[in-house]
């Protein structure tokens, strides 16, 4: 049985226009091209850390259309691309496949097809992701059949960073083809149709073509050439001695050299006899470009402790002072942890000790946890590792001193509310109705500044108004404030700007059918964007039947709800006193 790689036709379309500035990190890229890429230091590898991973040189064999191992997938970042197409993940954030998979009639610049089309997954991994959005239509190349995926609501976990090829491709060099498509084509004695399983197979060729935009290349000695099903597969320039130097194009188009000639059956890949020759979309003239847009990294997911870029759940016992983190996945309970120490011991915190808050505090891509103490007025963060402790450090005020703040101020809520990086501290006064945010610099208030209304005016809110969240409602890049009302039960939006309102919303029921009203025994626990849809959800809590419910928003209205469940992991998920959940 023949092991071919295969590929599909394309055609025209609308494309759609960007363009981009061109960042210094290109030369990291362009000198990473000379390196190929390990997924850990192994024997024979010589590794650099980079922000997105490791980056390395390896000695690999040429292999020639043979099954490619789970290792190697994993290390070169191999995936499948919405169930049929190929492409590779060439850093965590960004998945590089063609730009005809993305489309709903497999044709180059055709209408683009919805995100939960594009499922990205992978062997080397039970996670999938679902595409934040697709970069395009390179502007002073639109024929290049080339597409981005961002992962920014959810990834595969860490990843290699993959290489670009510096320069085009010519015809004395060597290129290794990846793709999962039809390995076998078809029959008409027997009757049989082209064979494929969706594994990944790769061959070696010597192009037949090449210039800057493409890379043409005919079955090689072996018989071997791309196939229906290998579209988005990368096109890899190896070395004579074996060396990865990078991406050079991925799989675009091929011409059958015919098909089952019997009248009834369809001329498609599934009856084709054979190729005469595929053609790769090349790279070459948007490699900066590319690296442009891959090097914006999806942002760390707030309440994320076993770095999924999933939000979990934090519970606190008050009676036993034990803290647990329930991971998440969706509505989902998949596993859970009780934090411990920095020796690995379970922490016990009990009373005047509360969680208040979990973000991240220095820029290290880990959820971190605020503390309040109620006796004191102190504010102590816990910098952690999943679920291990790090480091503590009490926050500190613009000249150092440790800060010490107690009623009628209360610690509302945590978010980057200028975006810098850091989380910020959301203050509100019960008795003036007064909001303040610390503008954060790691564990130390860089400045502070009053809530004002609309018109820059200042605002007060009391009871039975209060602050139950804060988190980006609208997909803006910016945290709003999110107040509930505990005598109507009505829950409010401020949309913000930093310190600034820009707008106000009523959250409304499913269809915008009148507002959504919820009291007690309901209270608003948290937030989180627990279905990867980039837009941030509403956690709820029943502190009589414990059941913790997730309202799935879109803005300000309701799109559906679910409740949350332990069927992954057993156990119950209805849980009450003495264990809370703690504000996120």
């Amino acid at each position: 049985m023949d092991n071919d790689l295969h590929f599909e036709l394309l055609e025209g379309g609308q494309p759609m226009m960007m363009t981009h500035t061109r960042w210094l990190w290109a030369v990291l890229i362009g000198a990473a091209c000379l390196l190929a890429l390990g997924s850990a230091p192994a024997e024979g590898q010589n590794c650099i850390n980079t922000p997105e991973g490791p980056l390395c040189q390896v000695q690999q064999p040429l292999v020639s259309a043979s099954l490619v191992d789970t290792a190697t997938q994993k290390r070169l970042g191999l995936v499948t691309v919405g169930g049929g197409c190929s492409g590779t993940l060439v850093n965590r954030s960004w998945v590089l496949t063609a730009d005809h998979c993305v489309t709903t009639n497999a044709q180059l610049w055709g209408p683009q097809t919805a995100m939960t089309n594009l499922v990205i997954t992978a062997v080397w991994t039970t996670r999938t992701a679902i595409p934040s959005f697709v970069v395009r239509g390179w502007v002073f190349y639109p024929a290049v059949d080339l597409a981005l995926l961002y992962l920014g609501g959810g990834d595969l976990g860490p990843a290699n960073v993959q290489p670009f090829f510096v320069g085009p491709v010519d015809t004395t060099q060597t290129i290794t083809k990846y793709g999962r498509g039809i390995f076998d084509f078809a029959t008409q004695a027997p009757l049989a149709p082209a064979q494929s399983d969706g594994k990944y197979r790769s061959g070696q060729f010597t192009p037949s073509a090449a210039g800057e935009t493409f890379i043409s290349v005919q079955p090689n000695g072996a018989g071997q050439i791309a196939n229906g099903g290998d579209s988005g597969g990368p096109d890899i320039v190896t070395a004579p001695d074996g060396t990865n130097l990078g991406i050079a194009g991925v799989q675009s188009t091929c011409v059958a050299s015919g098909y089952v000639p019997l009248p009834f059956l369809p001329r498609n890949w599934n009856w084709a006899t054979g190729i005469s020759s595929c053609t790769s979309a090349g790279l070459a003239p948007i490699r900066f470009d590319l690296v442009n847009v891959i090097s914006r990294r999806a942002p760390a997911v707030s309440n994320d402790f076993d770095d999924d870029h999933r939000p979990d759940i934090v519970w606190h016992n008050d009676s036993t002072g034990e803290t647990q983190i329930w991971f998440m996945n969706g509505s989902s309970r998949e596993g859970r942890a009780n934090v411990v120490d920095e020796s690995g011991y379970m922490s016990l915190i009990r009373a005047p000790w509360r969680i208040v808050g979990s973000r991240d505090f220095n820029q290290d891509d880990q959820t971190d946890l605020l503390w309040y103490n109620s006796s004191t007025g102190e504010l102590q963060v816990w910098f952690m590792r999943g679920y291990r402790i790090a480091g503590r450090a009490t926050v500190v005020s613009e000249y150092g001193s440790p800060m010490f703040v107690g009623p009628p101020w209360s610690v509302a809520g945590v978010n980057d509310m200028n975006g810098d990086g850091y989380a910020d501290i959301v203050w509100h006064n019960d008795s003036r109705g007064e909001t303040q945010l610390w503008l954060m610099n790691g564990i130390s208030i860089a400045r502070r500044t009053n809530v004002v209304a609309e018109n820059g005016g200042p605002i007060f809110v009391g009871l039975p108004w209060s602050i139950v969240a804060t988190d980006d409602m609208n997909g803006d890049g910016k945290p709003d404030i999110i107040w509930h009302n505990a005598a109507s039960g009505e829950t409010q939006i401020w949309y913000m700007n930093t310190d600034r309102i820009t707008r106000r919303a009523t959250v409304y029921l499913e269809n915008n059918t009148g507002p959504a009203l919820a009291g007690l025994p309901w209270h608003i626990v948290g937030t989180g964007d627990f279905d990867r849809d980039g837009l941030t959800d509403i956690l709820w809590h029943n502190e009589a039947t414990g059941e913790t419910l997730i309202w799935f928003m879109n803005w300000e209205t309701i799109k559906s709800r679910a409740t949350v469940d332990a069927l992954a992991d057993g156990g119950g998920a209805f849980v009450g006193v003495p264990w809370s959940i703690m504000p996120h």
